[in-house]
């Protein structure tokens, strides 16, 4: 669909858009700035930030209604990128799909009315539509790490691998350390964290996190402790660049990092 840019847009009346979205919502309220007008919706994403809509006619029968890329942004702000793989971007299509509205790669969610009866409607969907995706992201991003551990899992079990899921480390009567994975030999104990994430941010914490653990298990244990980091290389950040990139991975440095690419090596260490 073709887009205008800016200088293009028209006068729109306020008046007609006013009583267009009074059908659709009871509350609200309505700003104009040159020829945008802009509807603050009484309802909230489910990221608890205020939806903005921005309202522009860039020719005649041919209203637009954007979210002026917040929705994106902000996802992309918390660590959430809806295009880090191809899953997500379908899912996030349909799920826009199905409520009327488009999406510009890394830009706008916007949807077009043909006159001034369908604003109201396309308003309603529009919210919708940034709540719903907002939702799915907040879901995507509790269940990233959880949905990876149940990958690796998975692999080692079909691998026939023997290992403890969930240990619990206790070490005196305080400090406890839950791993993921664990497998005790004669002398030594492999302790596993299997680490997705959607941000370097994220990844940095937990990776500091891991080593943190892994040196307390290692002080309190009769074992000798080896840690793995078991990581999902191929999580990209919105720029397209590695979550696990090279200050991530130093921060692992004490430990002995298997990328998810190369998890057959997890074979050999576990059997061996």
């Amino acid at each position: 669909m073709q887009r205008y840019e800016d200088k293009n847009t028209l006068k729109i009346d306020s008046d007609k858009i006013s009583r267009a979205i009074k059908k659709e919502f009871c509350e609200g309220s309505l700003t104009e700035d040159s020829n945008y007008i802009y509807f603050r919706s009484p309802l909230l994403d489910f990221s608890n930030d205020e939806i903005v809509l921005k309202i522009s006619m860039e020719r005649e029968n041919e209203i637009t209604i954007s979210d002026n890329n917040r929705t994106i942004m902000n996802l992309l702000s918390t660590g959430f990128d809806p295009y880090s793989s191809k899953t997500r971007e379908f899912l996030m299509d349909s799920l826009l799909g199905s409520c009327g509205v488009e999406i510009k790669k890394y830009g706008e969610v916007f949807a077009i009315a043909k006159d001034f009866e369908e604003i109201g409607e396309k308003i309603f969907w529009m919210v919708h539509a940034v709540q719903r995706l907002t939702a799915a992201a907040m879901m995507g991003r509790a269940d990233k790490p959880q949905t990876f551990k149940k990958e690796v899992i998975a692999f080692m079990r079909e691998e026939k691998i023997e290992f403890r899921e969930d240990p619990l480390y206790r070490i005196g009567n305080k400090i406890k350390a839950r791993i993921d994975i664990d497998a005790v030999k004669l002398h030594e104990a492999i302790i596993c964290r299997a680490m997705s994430y959607s941000s370097v941010a994220e990844a940095i914490t937990y990776s500091e996190k891991f080593v943190h653990e892994s040196e307390i298990i290692k002080k309190g244990s009769k074992y000798e402790i080896i840690p793995i980091a078991i990581i999902d290389d191929s999580t990209k950040t919105y720029e397209d660049e590695p979550v696990f990139n090279e200050d991530v991975i130093n921060l692992l440095s004490s430990t002995r990092v298997v990328p998810w690419s190369e998890r057959e090596v997890l074979v050999d260490v576990f059997k061996n």
